[in-house]
This record gives C-alpha cells, sequence and structure tokens, in this order.
C-alpha cells in the first residue's frame, strides 16, 4: 500500500453519487478519500457495508487507504455499539471477502472522532491496531478544545506517531484573518500536546444551496484558508474538502425542479444550474441535465473528456447524449470524478 500521508484528503459520504465515483476512478489516484458512513433510519445495515467494502476494494485496487468514519451512526438495532461497532462489523464482513487476489481484509484507517467516549475510542484503537494502519484522529474546529486532545493521547496505548489529526473546520465562505488564526492557534496547541503522524485541514465552501441559475463562479476558499493556515502555521499540513457537496449536507425537504454540477478548477469553483422545463415528466430531468453539461463545456473551464470518467460522460452530455443523466446522484458522481482528478493531479504539481 503506497504512503498516503503527504495526499489531499477527499471527505465522501456512502452515497450513491460519490462511491459511484469511486467505483468508477482511472488507474491513478493521489487523493485519500475519508469514507463518511451514513444510514437513514429505516434503512438495513447490510446493503451500507456492501457498498463501503466496494469502495474500499476498489481503492485497494489503485494502491490508496481510505479513512472510515462512523460516529455519524447511531446505537441502534443496526449497529447497537454505534460507529465503533460498525466499524468492526465493517472489517468483518472484509475479512469475509477475501479470495485468491485479497487473502487478506482490505485494510482501512479507523476515524475516532474528538468527542468520543473512553469505550469508543478504546474500541476503534484496538480495530486500527489489529487493521495494522493506526487511526485518524477527527476535531471539529467548532468544538474541539486542547483538552480534548490531551485526554486523547492520555489514554493507555496511543500513539499520535500513528495517528492522523483531521482539523475539520466545516462550511467557509470566506478566507478572512481570523478563521485562519482559530486554525493556527488550534495546531499550536495540538503540537505541544503531541506529534502526529499527519495534520489535515479539512473544510468546504459548496453552499448548502445553489441560489443562481446559468453559470457562474465563486473563489475555492477551501484552499484559500489551507494556503493561509499553511503559511502561518506548519508546512506539512496536509489539504482536505468535502468534494462537490456542501459539509453538512443532508437530503432536501421538497424535491428540486433544477439540476447542476459543481465544477473544481484552479482556482474557482464552477458552478451550473438549469430549471428543469416539466418537472414530473419522464425524461425531462436528462435534457435539463444535458444543458448543464453543455454550460460546463462552453464555460472555458472544461477540463477535457480524457481528464476523468466524469468529464467523459459531461462531453458526451453536452453532445446531447443524455439517456444517463435523469438521477441528480448520477451529476454528483460526474463533479466528484472530475474533483478526484483533480486533487490527483494537484498532488502530483
Amino acid at each position: 500500500m503506497a504512503p498516503t500521508d503527504t495526499w489531499p484528503v477527499i471527505a465522501l459520504r456512502s452515497k450513491r453519487g460519490e462511491l459511484e465515483a469511486v467505483s468508477s476512478l482511472g488507474p491513478t489516484l493521489r487523493a485519500q478519500p475519508l469514507l463518511s458512513l451514513e444510514l437513514e433510519p429505516d434503512k438495513p445495515r447490510d446493503g451500507l457495508l456492501q457498498r463501503v467494502v466496494r469502495a474500499v476494494h476498489e481503492l485497494q485496487d489503485r494502491d490508496c487507504l481510505a479513512m472510515v468514519d462512523a460516529s455519524h451512526l447511531p446505537a441502534d438495532g443496526r449497529f447497537p455499539q454505534g460507529g465503533a461497532g460498525a466499524l468492526e462489523a465493517l472489517y468483518d464482513l472484509l475479512a469475509d471477502t477475501t479470495d485468491l487476489l485479497r487473502p487478506d481484509p482490505a485494510p482501512f484507517v479507523p476515524v475516532i472522532p474528538a468527542d468520543a467516549d473512553q469505550q469508543q475510542i478504546a474500541a476503534t484503537w484496538r480495530l486500527g491496531e489489529e487493521i495494522g494502519h493506526g487511526c485518524a484522529l477527527r476535531a471539529r474546529v467548532s468544538t474541539i478544545s486542547p483538552r480534548q486532545v490531551a485526554d486523547f493521547v492520555a489514554q493507555p496505548g496511543i500513539d499520535p506517531a500513528t495517528t492522523d489529526l483531521v482539523l475539520d473546520l466545516g462550511y467557509v465562505d470566506s478566507a478572512a484573518d481570523p478563521v485562519v488564526a482559530q486554525v493556527v492557534r488550534l495546531l499550536d496547541d495540538f503540537e505541544r500536546q503531541a506529534t502526529f503522524r499527519s495534520r489535515t485541514l479539512l473544510s468546504g465552501s459548496v453552499p448548502k444551496l445553489l441560489s443562481h441559475s446559468h453559470a457562474w463562479e465563486q473563489p475555492r476558499y477551501e484552499e484559500l484558508v489551507w494556503q493561509a493556515a499553511s503559511a502561518a502555521g506548519p508546512r506539512d499540513l496536509r489539504f482536505g474538502d468535502y468534494g462537490v457537496v456542501h459539509p453538512g449536507a443532508e437530503p432536501g425537504r421538497f424535491p428540486s425542479v433544477h439540476m447542476n454540477v459543481k465544477y473544481s478548477c484552479s482556482d474557482h469553483w464552477l458552478y451550473v444550474r438549469e430549471r428543469v422545463a416539466n418537472p414530473g415528466v419522464e425524461g425531462e430531468q436528462a435534457l435539463a441535465a444535458g444543458v448543464v453539461c453543455r454550460g460546463i463545456v462552453e464555460s472555458g473551464s472544461f477540463s477535457g473528456p480524457e481528464y476523468s470518467w466524469g468529464d467523459g460522460l459531461i462531453a458526451r452530455g453536452a453532445a446531447g447524449s443524455v439517456e444517463t443523466l435523469g438521477a441528480r446522484s448520477k451529476l454528483i458522481a460526474l463533479g466528484t470524478s472530475h474533483h478526484l482528478s483533480y486533487l490527483s493531479g494537484w498532488a502530483a504539481a
């Protein structure tokens, strides 16, 4: 497994669009996914675990080690031990899917939330030791305190040298000095507590709702904040973002009458959003998706059809081949596919 502790990190949800992008990756990936497991209250656990197993295998085939965060899963009948139990169930399932090509369970890095109780921390840490690749500590800037990090480091058996620190800033809509100063101060506080295997600043600037139509641009504030924090703080600070979704993305209350793609570029986001002419009529969403694809291709920011699997479908959609583009999750998959290639090229540079 290639070392990934200098690659950019991309936080992905265990949803159809993002995982479809993972399954359609090219042979070269230089970004480390942080998979957040999410499961609706009325859904069984087996479907979620199977989707994540496929994603972990896809990443293993590309010599990439995923982080997996199950802290959003409640302790209920599906996972009585909550997030720590879900990670153990995932690893058990990976152990059950070994074969001649994969004689050992596919590895991943279990994620420990900084606000977890001692029992959850101990259980997840033991799992990380069993898998053999350590753990990640995910600390949310809005709630974390140096005391929580000190308590984590003080737990028996915890080794910061095999722990990746992920400092999660959440949604950012500017790169204002106070935001950067807060991040640098926290990183300094953590450095006094322990030396971690790697440190990542994770944030996202994609808004929860797009409010315009057609095409417009927005600065990539997540990159601007990271650049400023790196200049003022640790030079080896890894970059992380939330891909093409809002950091707190949840299902919309009402069905949208628009189709959109969020497209990452070297110094901005390109947002293209078009209204569905006749909502509820079969094929109309796909037609609107084709208009969105044409807007990207004609924008001057298009990377070309060979850039990624998603860019290839965008080019075909712009040319009128829209049959497979009617689901909103498909457009998330296209944007995520492009973004994974964007981060991989950014890392290589």
